[in-house]
């Protein structure tokens, strides 16, 4: 009893202490007046409104509340929609004078430390990244005209100014330790690749050195980014990181993938505002991705996170059409054996997908009314006869429509050579084991019907076979 009395006592001294903390933020900006300004945040790679603060006749405007804003950068919007930025964090009285004229480089605040620090920081790497750009322009010169010392040089500038920016943001994380400021700007820091000793037995060294200069980078690219600061959710830099390391470092490869999914999952443990975040993220991230394959990452995300019940902020019904779209997904991953197809050609006699013949399938599902598919299945057609029809290569053409004589005449008219099949009763499924959503659609399978390539181009086709038959 006791020990309850003293839980109820101590969340209620924290609720009155937050009260009593609130919001009191003064804006001065001069060269405005009666007039408004809008108070948003970022979120991930967005910007979110959050109020409307009154300007007055002397530019003046004020910020009040009882409860403390979510920490993040906030963004004060003016006419013209330009903009300053300032940190939200755990003091939240503070004062900001500013100007028209360059909102940043006048900005001045009072009472806020941070902020102060946070200016001087904008301020540095705008002069620091102007530095950078003219050193850029004359190394471009100098490589046209072929001067090599001098290029040398300016290498050797860019690498001093790069060195010196590290160092300046060094000293700021080790002077402003636990801050939100701190964690911006360790969250930003890229690893330091070492030097590697390759032993000389090694033939190809460059190879060598570029998987573990890979590999280092990583295993260390993650460790600046704080997962239990969910003040960072409320800034470019978080989404920015994560955006990056799975788009652009590693390699797209889906047993890879998934060891880096599961880490950084593991990661945002940290913070169940985090986690939520990154598995809203993830999810997001495989359902928009365009990269062939991937879609085994949607797939592998929304099972072992989502349809496993460790999403809880998910809906039954979300749940269920998620659940769905699995399913349609999940027969044609890459590297899985293609759904059979039983079904009769023109002639009525019926043929079977799986006891085709051939060292590589084409596989298309097309419309004969379909505006594309009158001149994608000619085009295949011509590039098929041309190339490939005396080299063990199948097409396997299913009619999606239930017409027989538009079907028929498609097919005479353009002089289709190969299985040509159709499914008017829907026996074998196809719609739903191919998800067939729009049309024409074109797989390539190997000689067992496992899938090679799914949804491609023609263009895409002929790079892959012309590969595969070299």
């Amino acid at each position: 009893m006791i020990r309850r009395g003293l839980v109820v006592f101590a969340l209620s001294f924290i609720a009155l202490f937050a009260s009593a903390q609130g919001v009191d933020i003064s804006l001065k900006i001069k060269g405005l007046k009666d007039t408004s300004v809008i108070l948003g945040y970022h979120y991930g790679s967005q910007k979110y409104v959050t109020d409307t603060i009154a300007i007055n006749g002397v530019g003046e405007g004020f910020v009040k509340a009882d409860t403390l804003l979510p920490g993040g950068i906030y963004l004060v919007i003016v006419p013209g929609n330009t903009y300053f930025e300032m940190l939200i964090s755990g003091d939240q009285k503070f004062s900001v004078t500013t100007d028209t004229g360059n909102l940043t480089e006048n900005l001045v605040f009072k009472g806020s430390d941070e902020n102060t620090k946070f200016v001087n920081y904008q301020k540095y790497m705008v002069e620091k990244q102007s530095e950078s750009k003219k050193y850029r322009d004359r190394l471009n010169a100098l490589k046209v005209r072929g001067i090599k010392d001098s290029v040398d040089y300016f290498l050797k500038r860019l690498d001093e100014l790069d060195d010196d920016i590290s160092k300046y943001w060094d000293k700021l994380i080790a002077d402003n330790k636990g801050t939100l400021f701190a964690n911006i700007i360790k969250a930003m820091k890229f690893p330091t690749i070492p030097e590697f000793v390759i032993p000389n037995h090694i033939v190809n060294k460059d190879s060598m050195r570029w998987v573990m200069g890979y590999n280092y980078n990583k295993n260390h690219y993650l460790d600046g980014l704080d997962f239990s600061d969910d003040r960072l959710l409320r800034t470019p830099v978080f989404q920015g990181k994560i955006e990056h390391y799975f788009s652009r470092l590693l390699l797209q490869m889906p047993d890879s993938l998934k060891k880096e999914v599961d880490n950084i999952v593991r990661l945002s443990e940290a913070n169940r505002k985090v986690q939520q975040y990154v598995l809203v993220f993830l999810l997001d991230y495989y359902n928009k991705t365009e990269l062939m394959g991937l879609d085994e990452m949607f797939v592998y995300v929304a099972e072992k996170y989502y349809l496993s019940g460790k999403a809880w902020w998910i809906t039954d019904d979300f749940k269920q059409k998620l659940d769905e779209r699995v399913m349609k997904i999940k027969p044609t991953l890459l590297g899985r054996k293609a759904p059979e197809i039983e079904a009769p050609m023109v002639s009525g006699e019926p043929t079977s997908l799986w006891h085709t013949d051939a060292k590589f399938t084409i596989l298309t599902f097309y419309d004969p009314d379909c505006g594309h598919c009158k001149t994608a299945i000619p085009a295949l057609s011509k590039v098929y006869q041309e190339k490939y029809a005396d080299k063990s290569i199948a097409v396997f053409a299913m009619n999606t429509q239930v017409e027989f004589e538009k079907w028929k005449t498609f097919i005479d008219k353009n002089n289709l050579n190969w299985i040509n099949v159709w499914d008017p009763h829907r026996h074998s499924h196809f719609q739903i084991n191919y998800d067939v959503s729009y049309t024409p659609i074109m797989f390539l399978l190997d000689r067992d019907k496992k899938i090679i390539a799914k949804k491609i181009s023609l263009e895409d086709l002929e790079k892959i076979l012309d590969n595969e038959l070299k």
